[in-house]
């Protein structure tokens, strides 16, 4: 058998291995720990600066489609629940930013949390995907379904009764993709 020969035979036998261990056990994820340096996003209601919860995954694709290396993360800011009037509007605003220090003489980019005077740059192609808000219940939050679909700007024609909310928002930024949570009193 010639060189060339087994170099093919070598190349489709890995590819057919490849291709069983995908059909078998799926894109392969390997969870890695590193440093938080995804963005941070601030969110606004009416105008008003508020604190969300983040649940952020990264994915780092070494084999498209068959292997990744994922790091995620929970990020909390100021508490995620507050009180709107029952009419008001609620107009929600999502802004994405990048953390960067300059402690060092050169412009470093680290987590939101770690530094006390960060530079922060606007993410400009952050990309609000989908929404899901459940709750209803003036009782307490509820797993009840109230809208999921695309993302909207204002929801007070979503939210028509007093209660409590809960109101996720999926994005997407190159790639990370973002779950940003908080909980809405509407009295």
């Amino acid at each position: 058998m010639s060189k060339k020969k087994a170099y093919s035979l070598i190349i489709i036998l890995i590819l057919l291995f490849l291709i069983i261990i995908k059909v078998l056990f799926g894109q392969i994820n390997l969870k890695i720990k590193v440093p938080y340096d995804n963005p941070i996003y601030q969110l606004k209601i009416n105008n008003e600066i508020k604190g969300l919860n983040m649940e952020v995954k990264k994915s780092i694709s070494i084999v498209p489609h068959f292997l990744n290396f994922i790091s995620s993360a929970h990020v909390f800011t100021t508490p995620s629940k507050f009180t709107i009037p029952f009419g008001e509007p609620i107009i929600v605003d999502i802004s994405g930013y990048y953390c960067f220090s300059d402690i060092t003489g050169k412009e470093i980019q680290i987590s939101c949390t770690d530094y006390n005077h960060p530079i922060m740059k606007e993410i400009e192609t952050v990309a609000l995907k989908q929404m899901k808000i459940t709750g209803g219940s003036t009782d307490g939050l509820t797993g009840h379904l109230i809208y999921e679909g695309v993302f909207k700007k204002n929801i007070a024609d979503i939210i028509k009764s007093k209660g409590i909310y809960q109101i996720e928002i999926m994005l997407d930024h190159e790639n990370i993709n973002s779950n940003l949570i908080f909980i809405v009193d509407v009295r």
